[in-house]
């Protein structure tokens, strides 16, 4: 793999057992960001939330939750089903 791809665009030109190998038996982390509400001001009670997503070797898996056991416990379960396919 070209080292100029993202890690994203790397897992993307696996093919589908390559992806699923890859993401084989490795920890499920979270990552968090702070999103604003648009309907509040910056400084207002609850303007700023935290969510939390599940990453497995740098690839993301699914949305944003606003805690990091829902985030986890999404990625296993998608990845119990998952075929490979983008």
């Amino acid at each position: 793999m070209q080292s100029t791809l993202s890690a994203f665009e790397q897992f993307a030109a696996l093919t589908p057992a390559e992806r699923l190998a890859f993401l084989q038996d490795h920890p499920i982390i979270t990552e968090q960001q702070g999103f604003l509400d648009g309907t509040k001001r910056v400084g207002d009670p609850g303007a700023v939330s935290t969510k939390h997503r599940a990453l497995v070797r740098g690839i993301p898996i699914g949305g944003w939750y606003p805690a990091p056991a829902a985030a986890i416990d999404a990625a296993r379960t998608f990845l119990l089903d998952w075929d490979g396919e983008l």
